[in-house]
């Protein structure tokens, strides 16, 4: 993760202290991994929405200290009507949750594995938020210097 955000930065004009995540079921996996990964990827990560994520592997949840100290703000999604990704997210809550309150946000809505394509949507709106304006409310000012 860290080569590709090094790619993009070195060849698109990039606010390096807004990188966000945002990740779809293994998508979703993705995401909480890479926040959990290393304390270096951590800091460069300013927000992520994470919507029905398989479960992380054993070792990143254990590390979700990492996103806490980053102060990573994630809004999750799940559905009501599937307790997998709706336990995977309330675990992932709670494991940065007990470093750091309020870093994180649910939204459980009715159904099961589906809707992402209507929260992607920038008319879906929460609190009078889309999911991108959400995430641009949150910048990171822990990113250290790469070294080429």
């Amino acid at each position: 993760m860290s080569n590709m955000l090094d790619d993009v930065i070195k060849n698109y004009p990039v606010d390096t202290t807004r990188m966000y995540l945002t990740g779809y079921s293994a998508g979703g996996w993705s995401v909480e991994s890479a926040k959990t990964h290393e304390r270096e990827l951590s800091n460069r990560i300013a927000g992520c929405i994470t919507m029905s994520a398989a479960r992380i592997d054993p070792p990143y949840l254990k590390r979700y200290k990492l996103a806490a100290d980053a102060d990573i703000h994630t809004w999750y999604f799940a559905g009501d009507k599937d307790d997998y990704f709706l336990n995977n997210a309330k675990e992932a809550i709670d494991s940065i949750g007990k470093y750091k309150p309020r870093l994180n946000r649910l939204t459980v809505y009715p159904g099961a594995h589906c809707c992402w394509h209507s929260f992607y949507d920038p008319h879906y709106r929460e609190n009078g938020m889309n999911i991108y304006e959400w995430l641009l409310q949150y910048q990171s000012y822990n990113a250290t210097k790469r070294k080429k």
